[in-house]
């Protein structure tokens, strides 16, 4: 997933040349692989410190999943072997799209909740 959120990062930072989302780019960029389904750099709270940001984090799951459901069912080995095997991580088979894009698919939802949840709160608080 973060090879498509990387891409879709960068896309996004090119076209708009913003702050956040430059900012945003780095952030996903700076996400180390640990081992399989292991990332360290992922708290999404301090990077998502305004509702632009939150929403620009979802506009780069959502264009990533996009990118991911355009292979059909399965990623192919061929992609999978050219961008993204490394010394210590390669792929034998072919990846799942749908795993994949219902793995993102909780990833939004949890990023949406907060996003309520900081609304609600915003829209109780009174000086």
């Amino acid at each position: 997933m973060r090879h498509f959120f990387v891409l879709e990062a960068q896309l996004i930072a090119a076209e708009e040349k913003t702050k956040d989302a430059v900012a945003a780019a780095q952030f996903i960029d700076c996400w180390d692989w640990q081992g399989p389904g292991v990332y360290v750099g992922t708290d999404f709270d301090p990077f998502v410190s305004s509702p632009t940001r939150a929403a620009l984090l979802l506009r780069i799951f959502e264009g990533a999943r996009r990118k991911i459901s355009d292979f059909g069912s399965d990623i192919p080995l061929a992609y999978l072997q050219k961008h993204l095997n490394s010394r210590t991580r390669y792929f034998t088979l072919p990846q799942s799209t749908e795993r994949i894009c219902g793995e993102i698919d909780r990833m939004i939802a949890l990023l949406k909740r907060g996003q309520n949840q900081t609304s609600t709160a915003n829209d109780l608080h009174t000086d």
